[in-house]
């Protein structure tokens, strides 16, 4: 429990993850664990200017016991035979090799090797200044591919025996579009198909026997705003190709690239491109690219790559796998918007060709996603590449869905439609960008049927939009308590009336007691039936104008501060199914409660305890 209080407390602590401790706290696991005596470089978020949403404190001795805990848990876990210790890759350097403008070559790559690591925390840096550029020979065309038919059943879970000589159940998964994290304080009995650890996603089987087999990835991309060593140090230490793009401050001025972090000749990390103007944006997105010898699995979620994000925080992901496109088939929307996204991401100084160790994304085929991408990316756009990006790309995709017949009565077309929107973070909001969201989100519907639910103008929000976040009260009672809540951001000038309690699942009690970071956006009936025609997000964005743009110059252009990646799925024929599989996996309850009278949210300046 003091292990997880304290993840939760430091889970995006803006220190480096590389500080060094005294030799004996790891030489001590069994340390005794006391109350932080001294903040060092405490932080409070500016809610004035501040639009996103990771925030805050540290502690040096807070991160020592942190360390010390999580040093005891794993020597209590069973371990398989150690490998012959022929070399040791000291992590602990990288702060410094990441500082520096030069970094020496990578050392020849051995094949037995350990990672040593000593902390937990972040690092964060900077890049170049210039504008960022889109290719405007660039042309997007939203796919047609089938969510699901009526003849495909709602996926269920299926069991079957391994081969010859290992017996442990495995699980197919693949059919699933939607899946959340399985936290480590589960019980078995509410563990559920579409939960999912970390290192499930690393084998191609999506095994659960984490000593039996190992894991078969060649190389991985992953790109996340906070990191912890301790999640990657498994896959560096398999010799893994890892490409590691993470999120860095403008004050820093790193390499664009380095290779041979801490002496691992097969770890690579990427500092994406950055505006010099634009100095409160984050590099935000969670994306994977994990190649194994037939596929690419991409995964796209709301995690960062740290434990705590993926064993104590509630997350939502999504992930399919993709074949080496052996027939050269043409080139699908899906691999036309990942192309772009990564294009903009990556150096100005490289190609992703040359950015990417190990992936080459043209090497697959994609056509049958099934979902569309939506990303992110900073700077401002216009003309043709207004479309690309943000909330323009969300209303891009569901205006070119294809008009199609639904069941139900006339009645039923005049309903209104709820937004929902459960998230992490509650930023800067206005009039002008809620009606532009709701616009956007409602961009398939007819002129009548946009005229019926009275679009545009001044309209009442409070009838449009549910807002999920957790009040005081769920926090203070979550698993981790008030310590849990350093994740969670609102603004004191949020509009009030549109929140909503973040609670459960109710119906399944062993699991509805921590605190989630996901992001998940539901456009659906008033009366919260679920059909065809119901829209559905997840992935990185938060609630805010910095994830998903703003428009400038009468809706001519727009803005966005910060890299984000997420999944829509889109209205289509026989789709109802599979989204009411997908809400009912939720790891919240949907719909949501209204906040009574007594309901305050929760303030990470007002009610994060003290150190």
């Amino acid at each position: 429990q003091r292990l997880g209080q304290i993840s939760y407390f430091l889970r995006d602590t803006k220190i480096s993850p590389f500080l060094s401790f005294p030799t004996q706290t790891f030489e001590n696991p069994i340390m005794e664990a006391k109350k932080p005596t001294q903040m060092t470089g405490e932080k409070r978020p500016n809610q004035k200017s501040q639009d996103d949403d990771e925030n805050y404190s540290s502690t040096n001795s807070l991160l020592g016991e942190l360390h010390a805990l999580r040093v005891k848990r794993m020597k209590t876990k069973k371990e398989p035979t150690k490998p012959e210790q022929n070399k040791v890759i000291d992590l602990n350097s990288c702060n410094q090799s990441l500082s520096k403008d030069k970094t020496k070559k990578s050392p020849t790559k051995q094949s037995n090797t350990i990672i040593s690591i000593s902390s937990d925390g972040t690092h964060d840096s900077d890049e170049e200044n210039k504008i960022q550029s889109v290719d405007s020979n660039t042309t997007t065309t939203t796919s047609g591919d089938k969510l699901c038919s009526s003849k495909d059943p709602v996926p269920k879970v299926e069991e079957e025996k391994k081969k010859k000589g290992n017996d442990e159940p495995k699980l197919h998964l693949r059919n699933y579009l939607f899946y959340t994290n399985k936290l480590s304080h589960y019980p078995d009995d509410a563990v559920r198909p579409h939960m999912v650890t970390f290192d499930q996603l690393m084998r191609s089987d999506l095994s659960r026997d984490e000593l039996k087999k190992p894991r078969d990835l060649s190389a991985i991309v992953l790109s996340t705003f906070v990191w912890d060593p301790e999640l990657l140090k498994g896959l560096v230490k398999d010799g893994v190709q890892v490409n590691l793009i993470r999120d860095y401050e403008l004050s820093e001025k790193p390499p664009k690239v380095v290779d041979g972090l801490g002496g691992a000749p097969n770890f690579r990390v990427i500092h994406p491109y950055k505006q010099g103007n634009i100095s409160w944006g984050k590099f935000h997105s969670k994306l994977m690219l994990i190649k194994f010898k037939d596929f690419l699995r991409v995964v796209v979620s709301s995690a960062n790559l740290r434990p705590v994000d993926w064993e104590l925080l509630g997350q939502v992901l999504w992930f399919q796998d993709f074949p080496i496109n052996s027939e050269n088939k043409l080139t699908s929307d899906f691999h036309k918007q990942l192309k772009l996204y990564m294009e903009n991401i990556i150096p100005r100084s490289h190609t992703l060709t040359t950015a990417l160790k190990g992936i080459n994304i043209d090497d697959y085929d994609y056509s049958e996603a099934k979902v569309d991408l939506v990303g992110s990316v900073q700077g401002r756009f216009n003309g043709s590449k207004l479309k690309y990006f943000g909330i323009k790309r969300m209303e891009d995709i569901l205006n070119k869905v294809p008009k199609f017949e639904q069941e139900g009565s006339e009645e039923d077309t005049k309903k209104k439609y709820l937004l929902s929107y459960q998230t992490s973070s509650l930023g800067n909001v206005n009039t002008k960008w809620l009606d532009e969201f709701y616009n956007a989100a409602a961009a398939f519907k007819t002129k009548s049927e946009k005229k019926t639910l009275k679009l545009g103008g001044k309209s009442n929000h409070d009838d449009k939009f549910r807002v999920i976040f957790p009040t005081k009260a769920a926090v203070d009672n979550s698993l981790l308590g008030a310590e849990g809540g350093g994740c969670l951001f609102i603004r004191d000038d949020f509009p009030r009336k549109m929140l909503h309690k973040m609670e459960g699942p109710h119906d399944n009690p062993g699991i509805n007691s921590h605190i989630n970071h996901s992001k998940c956006m539901i456009f659906a009936r008033e009366d919260d039936e679920i059909t065809d025609d119901t829209v559905i997000y997840l992935g990185s964005h938060n609630f805010t104008a910095a994830a998903w743009g703003r428009y400038e110059k009468n809706g001519q252009q727009i803005y966005m501060s910060n890299y984000e990646l997420g999944v829509i799925i889109k209205p289509q024929k026989d789709s109802k199914a599979i989204k009411e599989e997908i809400i009912k996996n939720l790891n919240f309850d949907f719909p949501p409660a209204k906040y009574t009278d007594g309901d305050i949210p929760w303030d990470i300046n007002k009610h994060l305890p003290p150190a």
